[in-house]
């Protein structure tokens, strides 16, 4: 029997029964099918990184091999218990209802019944997240992987959470079974800064606004919600930090002068777009003109729906051409100012490269926050380069699966579906709209 020993970043431990070892320089989103063919060569791969202590579980380490052909994957993890305890878990298979979430308390639909539209009220939001979207897939923490079952024919794992736990979904279709066996194992270094923006330098602010042929009308429950873009653009503007804005011409020169007056030119990156060019799914309008048939208005305008979904491409963009060189970025609405509170010389300064920051939309009363929305504050939201471009690419997909079924619906929405499905790609905290910039 073949044993790898991979030891994944400053990982010092003697005593481990193996074929070979090799050690690899610890980096977020590192990918692991660099080494695939060496993986390949071992019927076993023990995975250890340099978060924990294993100076009491080296035994068990090496018991651990013999206990792979009953109970699949082993996992350490830090336990009060004494002595060792191994058992078996079966992931649930429960089919997504998309039709479910995208009308459940979403008024935007004509037609629906009071309880399709109904709020739920007085959860708590902190309870409701753990409890949700806590699971037991497949993470690469330290472990005892059989290479037979685990590794793909077309083998790609990033070390980041919300990557693990996609290659985790291929893998329960293979019957791979995750077996968890309590050690005493100390941890010694929670995850730390690895690509620091403390103080706020390396983030790029993206922004941007297309200039529609169609004006939008008000909300039918909020007619104040009518306002000039533009000088509500004012507070995104004026935000001290690098930015990129892609705009149509008749938006160009009033932004500049903007960014003028508040001496940050050199921090911006001006790009002039047209509609036929950036618009998101220009060539596919009769499309969703059609689908959004279905809509309240404004939701019933296929240009607006296709705007504010475009800021995705705007993004995806920033990030491939990376004018300032940053590891963040960050998208805040071009007119944000209307609804949100963005204090003035406050910089974005989230330094966590896991996962999106992004705010959970919650109604508030005396007693504290009430579960009302069940959607995200698509407007402001900020991350590491990489988890950003997998967010714009999942997106797509899912903005035309939804198409393809007949429906095109608020991005708010549409990004809390996306959560609901891939919960580890989010940093969720919970505001109302007035607090999502504050609470970054």
């Amino acid at each position: 029997m073949k044993i790898l020993l991979l030891l994944y970043g400053d990982v010092n431990v003697n005593g481990i029964k193996c074929t070979k070892k090799i050690q690899i320089k610890k980096k977020p989103y590192y990918n692991f099918k660099e080494i695939e063919s060496t993986i390949r060569q071992y019927d076993y791969m023990i995975f250890l990184d340099d978060n924990w202590d294993y100076s009491k579980c080296v035994e068990s380490i090496n018991k651990s091999v013999d206990l792979m052909g009953e109970y699949g994957q082993i996992i350490y993890e830090k336990s009060d218990v004494n002595g060792e305890k191994v058992w078996q878990y079966k992931e649930k298979k429960v089919k997504y209802d998309i039709y479910k979430s995208i009308t459940r308390g979403n008024r935007i639909f004509k037609g629906l019944s009071k309880k399709d539209m109904k709020q739920s009220n007085g959860i708590d939001y902190e309870e409701f997240v753990e409890k949700k979207f806590k699971n037991n897939r497949f993470r690469l923490v330290p472990s005892v992987i059989d290479v037979r079952k685990f590794m793909m024919d077309d083998f790609s794992l990033r070390k980041n959470a919300h990557m693990e736990d996609m290659y985790g979904k291929f893998l329960e279709g293979r019957g791979f079974r995750v077996g968890r066996m309590v050690v005493i194992m100390g941890r010694m270094r929670e995850e730390g800064v690895l690509y620091d923006n403390r103080d706020g330098e390396n983030m790029t602010i993206v922004s941007g606004f297309l200039r529609l042929p169609i004006k939008r009308p008000p909300k039918k429950d909020t007619p104040a919600q009518v306002y000039d873009y533009v000088e509500k653009a004012r507070a995104t503007l004026m935000i001290p930090q690098k930015m990129v804005l892609y705009l149509t011409v008749e938006t160009v020169d009033v932004v500049r002068r903007i960014r003028e007056e508040v001496g940050l030119m050199d921090r911006t990156m001006i790009v002039e777009v047209k509609l036929e060019d950036w618009l998101y799914m220009y060539g596919e309008m009769d499309r969703v003109r059609e689908n959004v048939r279905k809509n309240e208005s404004p939701y019933d305008i296929g240009e607006y729906i296709c705007a504010v979904n475009s800021r995705y491409g705007f993004v995806g963009d920033a990030i491939r051409r990376n004018y300032f060189g940053t590891d963040y970025f960050g998208w805040v609405d071009f007119s944000a100012g209307h609804i949100v509170d963005i204090p003035k010389d406050m910089r974005i300064t989230y330094s966590q490269h896991e996962k999106v920051r992004i705010g959970w939309i919650a109604r508030h009363n005396r007693e504290g926050f009430v579960y009302n929305h069940y959607c995200l504050g698509g407007g402001i939201f900020v991350g590491h380069k990489e988890i950003m471009m997998e967010l714009v690419r999942i997106h797509d997909e899912k903005f035309r699966e939804l198409m393809d079924m007949g429906y095109n619906i608020n991005d708010d929405k549409l990004l809390f579906t996306i959560m609901e499905r891939y919960p580890y790609m989010f940093d969720l905290y919970f505001s109302g709209y007035g607090g999502l910039y504050r609470k970054l």
